[in-house]
């Protein structure tokens, strides 16, 4: 390649570089937020509702809410919430899900996770084997919990509507009926009130390919070259000409 070629082939090639990393890029992971993350995971709120419903000013429902009660009266009821993420149709190769959820009482006995489900699509088993883990789900506590979505639930989510739905249940948490408390003075809570507080989609998709008769980056790159190298030849005679 002669001397004049190289710089110019040098610039195309820089274009063409940054050209096809911007396509590779368009297939980098998509992050949709719903709600505001308030608090670290595994803070225990001192100041119970209050404090969880403080900070949560503007939020689309259910986030930023207390559903439910865990004593009785006419709040006590088990949480129950549905939300939706809204993204463009296609094919997803990779997905995950996380919200934080206050004072879901996890760690009291039995199974507090009645479903958990995207688009019908059954995930109550995986959660509720992040539900049960030690050091989970204690009193006034928030945790944030995060899914891998399963292959069914990816090829639900390519009509662009992810609709996830999760429903707690009782025994919650005991409640000590005197003061102070005396040894084996524990009575369990029939209702499970809890609170989420946002919740996060992350999501791979295929790479869109691109419109017909564009061409794809190493043969853009080899055309540019080309032509390049059709244009210096051709103003090459002149050139010679005029240092004659």
């Amino acid at each position: 390649m002669s001397c004049a070629i190289r710089p110019l082939t040098r610039i195309l090639a820089g274009c063409v570089a940054g050209w096809t990393m911007g396509f590779a890029g368009a297939a980098g992971a998509t992050v949709i937020t719903l709600g505001n993350q308030d608090f670290a995971s595994g803070s225990i709120l001192a100041g119970g509702i209050a404090e969880f419903t403080a900070p949560q000013g503007g939020e689309p429902p259910p986030f930023g809410l207390f559903v439910g009660g865990d004593i009785p009266g006419p709040t006590q009821g088990n949480f129950a919430g549905m939300w939706t993420f809204n993204l463009a149709p296609g094919a997803i190769t990779s997905a995950s899900i996380a919200f934080g959820l206050y004072d879901h009482d996890s760690a009291a006995s039995g199974n507090q996770l009645v479903s958990f489900s995207v688009d019908g699509i059954n995930l109550t088993a995986a959660l509720n084997l992040l539900f049960e883990a030690p050091g989970i789900g204690d009193q006034s506590q928030y945790n944030i919990f995060m899914l891998t979505l399963p292959a069914a639930a990816l090829t639900a989510l390519a009509d662009g509507v992810a609709t996830f739905s999760l429903s707690l249940q009782g025994p919650a948490l005991c409640t000590i009926t005197v003061v102070p408390p005396v040894s084996g003075d524990c009575t369990p809570n029939v209702g499970n009130g809890a609170g989420l507080d946002f919740s996060t989609l992350t999501f791979n998709e295929t790479p869109t390919p691109p419109p017909n008769g564009a061409p794809e980056p190493a043969a853009l790159a080899l055309l540019l070259t080309g032509l390049a190298g059709i244009a210096l030849c051709r103003r090459r005679p002149g050139s010679r000409a005029a240092r004659g």
